[in-house]
C-alpha cells in the first residue's frame, strides 16, 4: 500500500506539473509562430530568395555552408570587354567586326554577347543553324553564309584548334581574373556544328582572335563573406568560367582558395571519392548545372546545412537540392500534377465562391467534430488511466 500510494503521489505530482506548464503556453502561440514564419518568408522571398518552405527564416540561420556561383552573385554580372587580340597578326579591325556580328547574329543572347555587341561594330548575319551556348559545350557556334563561327573557353577548342598554340596568352589574362574567350572559325566552311546524329560537334577550327572581358566584384562581397565566415559558415563557390579565373575573383573577395577543382575531375568518381573532394575545395570551375546538385548532395550527405546561392538558369537544380525534400514531392508535387490532369478546361464558375462555401463549411464541421471527437476520446480514456492507477 505504501509503495501504491508513493506511485499515486508522484503520478499526481506528474499532472499537477504537466497542467502547469500546458497553462504557461498562450493558446494563439502556435498561430504567432504560423504568422511569424510566413511573414519572414515573404521578407526574405521580396529580396529574391527562394522559398519553398514557410520556415525558411529558422531554416535558414542553421546554414553552415554556402554555395554561391560568381558571375551575378560575387560579381556585379556587367562584363566589359578589355582586349580583342588578333591572331597570327590578323587585321584587328576585321576580327573585332566578326566578333560584333557574331554577338549580335545570335538568337539566344547571354551576359557575353551583350557585352560584345555593345561594345564592338558589326552587321547581322544570315544564319543557317545555331548551337546555343550550354555550360555543358563551353561555346556556341553559327553557321552563317560568312563561314561557321565559333566563340567559346579556350580549353573546349584545344583538341580542335591548328596553328601555333595560345596556351601562353590565355593563362596570362586567365591568372587576373579575367574571362579568357576564343572565336574562331570552321577550316572547312562547307561543313557544319552537328553530327550525323543532330548532336553539337565541333570541326577542325582555324583560331581567329583571343577575347578578354571583365567583371567587377560586387560593392562590400568582402565585407559580407568575412562576416559570414565569423559566424561558423563556409563558402563554396562554384562556377562554369575556368577554375583559375574563379580562383583569382575568389582570392580579392577574401576567401582562402586553396586547391581548384573542375568539372572533369568529378566526373567517373564514386560518391565516397566525391565526398572528400568537395570537403576540402573551396573553388569549382567548368561546374555543368547537374555537377552542381551533385556538389550540394554530397554536402548534405556529410551532414552539411547547405544554402545555394545564384540567379541563373545554371543554378536550378543545385538550388532545388538545397531547399527541398522529398515530402514535398509527394505532398505537393505529385497531388498538384494529378489535379492538372483531371481538370477539365471549362470557364471560370460564375458562383465559385458559393459553390466552395458549400463544400468547405461542411466539410469544415465535420473535420472539428471528428477532431473533437477523438481529443474526448483520448482524454476519457487519459483520465480513467490516471484515476484506475493503471
Amino acid at each position: 500500500m505504501g509503495r501504491a500510494s508513493g506511485a499515486d503521489r508522484g503520478l499526481l505530482r506528474v499532472v499537477q506539473i504537466t497542467a502547469v506548464l500546458s497553462g504557461l503556453v498562450p493558446y494563439g502561440l502556435f498561430f504567432l509562430i504560423a504568422v511569424a514564419y510566413t511573414a519572414g518568408a515573404a521578407a526574405i522571398a521580396g529580396r529574391g530568395a527562394l522559398v519553398q518552405q514557410v520556415n525558411a527564416v529558422e531554416s535558414v540561420s542553421n546554414v553552415d555552408v554556402a554555395c554561391t556561383d560568381k558571375t551575378g552573385t560575387l560579381t556585379t554580372g556587367r562584363l566589359t570587354l578589355k582586349e580583342v587580340e588578333p591572331v597570327n597578326g590578323r587585321d584587328t579591325g576585321a576580327e573585332e567586326a566578326a566578333l560584333g556580328a557574331f554577338a549580335r547574329s545570335v538568337t539566344t543572347p547571354n551576359l557575353t554577347t551583350a557585352a560584345l555587341a555593345a561594345a564592338l561594330p558589326g552587321e547581322l548575319w544570315t544564319v543557317r543553324d545555331e548551337v546555343p551556348f550550354a555550360s555543358s559545350l563551353c561555346w556556341s557556334g553559327l553557321v552563317t553564309d560568312d563561314g561557321v563561327w565559333v566563340l567559346g573557353a579556350p580549353d573546349a577548342f584545344a583538341p580542335h584548334l591548328t596553328g601555333p598554340s595560345l596556351g601562353v596568352t590565355v593563362d596570362e589574362r586567365t591568372v587576373l581574373g579575367l574571362r579568357v574567350l576564343v572565336l574562331a572559325r570552321a577550316a572547312d566552311p562547307s561543313v557544319g556544328l552537328r553530327d550525323v546524329g543532330g548532336r553539337p560537334a565541333l570541326p577542325p577550327l582555324e583560331p581567329v582572335a583571343v577575347v578578354v572581358l571583365a567583371d567587377e566584384l560586387r560593392p562590400k562581397v568582402a565585407e559580407t563573406i568575412t562576416r559570414f565566415q565569423e559566424n561558423g559558415v563556409a563558402f563554396k563557390v562554384l562556377s562554369d568560367d575556368d577554375p583559375r579565373t574563379v580562383a583569382a575573383l575568389a582570392t580579392q573577395a577574401g576567401l582562402d582558395t586553396g586547391e581548384t577543382v573542375s568539372g572533369v575531375e568529378l566526373d567517373g568518381l564514386d560518391d565516397a571519392a566525391p565526398d572528400r573532394l568537395v570537403a576540402r575545395t573551396t573553388v569549382f570551375g567548368r561546374i555543368a548545372p547537374e555537377q552542381r546538385e551533385r556538389i550540394v548532395s554530397s554536402l548534405r550527405r556529410q551532414g552539411r546545412y547547405v544554402a545555394m546561392i545564384g540567379d541563373g538558369v545554371n543554378d536550378a537544380r543545385a538550388l532545388k537540392a538545397a531547399t527541398q525534400v522529398g515530402l514535398t514531392l509527394l505532398t505537393v508535387g505529385v497531388p498538384t500534377l494529378f489535379l492538372t490532369f483531371w481538370a477539365r478546361p471549362v470557364p471560370p464558375d460564375e458562383h465559385l465562391l458559393g459553390n466552395l462555401a458549400r463544400f468547405v463549411i461542411p466539410a469544415a464541421v465535420l473535420t472539428a467534430g471528428f477532431g473533437t471527437a477523438v481529443y474526448a476520446y483520448l482524454y476519457q480514456a487519459v483520465t480513467q488511466g490516471f484515476t484506475t492507477g493503471r
